[in-house]
């Protein structure tokens, strides 16, 4: 069977960012490194180096051979990042090794290449066929630089889930009894809201809302 790899030209310096590379992300390795055994418009022989590597388990390979065109927005590279310790640990690895933040999940590496840092499951929700939650779920993307994996889910899911939580764990939400629901309501949704909070929330509450002004349970 036919394979796709991707192949980088960078006008140098390409070993020296195949090793950021690959320390970023497992399954990966400097596999081969070479050079151009002939004279080319680069340059003399063995001016032109060539790197083989294995990026999360695809291979990849990148070359120095001097100016051309530069990296832009038309080609990016996207990680699927399994939690947001992840997206936090990859993300601050390419800001400190000089790379530039931008808007929407993207950031510009030191070299330019550009790479989105998404959370795994983020195009499910973007693709649901409740096209009313991947618009709240749009909504939030827009507003972030980097993901929040948390703030995002709570933009899919809707209000209405947190106000499961809210009628389920009126003390942990900071309502201190049902106010004004009617004891059936509560009856009715308190069994699946308790399993709902627990998943979104977890046990310590982390990520919790605040209560506010009139029963507001997000602050701004």
């Amino acid at each position: 069977m036919s394979k796709v790899s991707p192949f980088l030209w960078f006008e140098k310096d390409a070993e020296e960012a195949v090793r950021f590379y690959v320390s970023l992300l497992p399954d990966s390795r400097v596999d081969r490194i070479s050079t151009l055994p002939a004279d080319s418009l680069s340059g003399p022989e063995g001016s032109v180096q060539v790197v083989e590597f294995t990026l999360a388990g695809q291979s990849w390979m990148a070359m120095s051979a001097g100016p051309l065109d530069p990296f832009d927005h038309a080609v990016s590279f996207m990680i699927h990042a399994k939690d947001q310790a992840e997206i936090d640990r990859i993300w601050d690895a390419i800001l400190k090794n000089g790379g530039k933040e931008e808007q929407c999940g993207w950031i510009r590496d030191r070299w330019g290449l550009a790479w989105q840092i998404v959370p795994a499951g983020y195009f499910e929700m973007f693709a649901s066929p409740d096209r009313a939650a991947a618009k709240r779920l749009a909504h939030a993307m827009m507003k972030m630089v980097k993901f929040d994996k948390a703030s995002l889910e709570r933009a899919f899911r809707g209000d209405w889930a947190v106000r499961l939580c809210a009628i389920s764990q009126p003390k942990r939400y900071g309502w201190g009894r049902h106010g004004s629901f009617p004891g059936w309501i509560v009856a009715a949704f308190v069994s699946s809201a308790r399993g709902r909070c627990h998943r979104s929330h977890g046990p310590g509450g982390a990520d919790r809302p605040a209560a506010g002004a009139g029963g507001k349970l997000f602050q701004d």
